[in-house]
């Protein structure tokens, strides 16, 4: 299964942290990151939910919170810079053009995760 993992750059680089959360959603070894994250998931994306599942496993409790959001409203607040990160599965990135939307903006990352 494939997956994007979408970063706001303004977010994180002012912090420090880009790097360390780049490293973390690609799943190496690196440093510990002393930063709450909020997390998006598109509604019935079930396996984009297990990812970030996943990735919240891994955390200090309480350290990432995962919501769930329309995608078209995600998008749109993506668009306006208004998220941390966001998992998709890959089938639902592509089938709401979250790449084309997403990318458009020059302070997000995009990262491919294979799981």
């Amino acid at each position: 299964m494939e997956y994007r993992v979408y970063i706001n750059r303004e977010k994180h680089e002012a912090a420090g942290t880009l790097p360390a959360w780049e490293g973390f959603f690609r799943g190496e070894d690196g440093d510990f990151v002393f930063e709450n994250i909020l997390c998006y998931v598109g509604n019935g994306d079930g396996s984009g939910l297990g990812m970030a599942r996943s990735f919240q496993s891994v955390l200090p409790e309480n350290q990432m919170e995962i919501r769930q959001m329309d995608m078209p409203l995600m998008l749109s607040r993506a668009d306006h810079g208004k998220f941390d990160v966001l998992v998709l599965s890959k089938e639902m990135a592509d089938a709401f053009g979250a790449p084309l939307t997403l990318l458009e903006r020059e302070n997000t990352e995009e990262l491919m995760i294979k799981g």
